[in-house]
């Protein structure tokens, strides 16, 4: 648990890059908006598309103690109930296998319990 808590979100060796590489590897499209200083980005909309057809995913991802904003619980929510597959992960999803077993369409058991501050987004399928 400990190599969860340190890794980061952003950066050389972290989650987002780490998640890229993955998704590529299992043969997913994915789009991450640029957070250019001068360039506006709807607030709240989770950090990653992925297309694998015929599937359509939404990924926030999280440090391990950090928890979706209200706008992106907002949007998480709307998503979800359009159908599409959306997702809240942390690096101990990356580093358990869950992300791996998400993406590969292999089932997941039962998400672990958590603080409740997700609003019941920590997984969704």
């Amino acid at each position: 648990m400990f190599q969860a808590r340190a890794m980061k979100e952003k950066g050389p060796g972290g989650l987002q890059v780490r998640f890229n590489e993955l998704a590529e590897a299992l043969g997913w499209r994915w789009y991450h908006p640029p957070r250019a200083v001068n360039e506006k980005v709807t607030a709240g909309f989770p950090d990653n598309t992925l297309v694998n057809p015929p599937r359509l995913l939404f990924a926030e991802l999280k440090q391990q103690a950090q928890h979706p904003e209200p706008a992106q619980r907002e949007w998480l929510d709307d998503l979800a109930a359009c159908g599409v597959e959306v997702y809240v992960w942390r690096p101990y999803d990356l580093i358990s296998g869950e992300i791996r077993a998400v993406l590969m369409g292999l089932p997941i058991q039962d998400p672990l319990p958590t603080s409740g501050r997700d609003g019941g987004l920590t997984r969704r399928r």
